[in-house]
């Protein structure tokens, strides 16, 4: 997932924007489909959290061939469903990601789903996402989520 101090095999959502946000989106549990550890289908619109990374799945981990982030990005979607399982979520939309999805900043039952997912060592803090940079590091130095197995070596 990281070559010479970049990773590889992931998709960046860039940072959160510092501005007002664009709109607001809510789901209920029943409207809720996770794609990925950083992207959710909320009713009739995808949208990414902001500023997290996650591995992606057939993409190289390590710039090799045959070295898959499946289990990693497996990993991530599975901790991103765990959270928003059985409850509601709310996002504040702060723009368009490279890939044109809305970016958003999301909670589930009160709780920061981009903070967590980084946190908990299921995403990496994006480019410029600096409210997410201690969390990154706090989850990386206690080898939390994907830094105790699969991103180990990145250290």
């Amino acid at each position: 997932i990281v070559s010479g101090g970049a990773w590889i095999g992931l998709q960046p959502s860039e940072a959160p924007a510092s501005t007002a946000p664009l709109g607001h989106l809510s789901a209920s549990p029943s409207q809720i489909r996770v794609i990925d550890g950083r992207t959710l289908r909320l009713r009739d619109r995808t949208v990414q959290l902001a500023g997290v990374q996650t591995a992606e799945r057939g993409s190289a981990c390590d710039g090799s061939a045959g070295s898959d982030c499946g289990a990693a990005a497996t990993a991530a979607a599975n901790a991103l469903t765990d959270l928003v399982r059985d409850a509601g979520i709310d996002c504040a939309l702060s723009g368009a990601g490279q890939s044109g999805r809305p970016l958003a900043m999301c909670t589930a039952g009160g709780q920061d789903l981009n903070l967590t997912m980084v946190a908990s060592g299921w995403a990496r803090a994006a480019p410029g996402a600096t409210a997410f940079a201690a969390a990154e590091q706090r989850a990386r130095s206690e080898r939390r989520g994907l830094w105790a197995r699969h991103w180990a070596a990145m250290n």
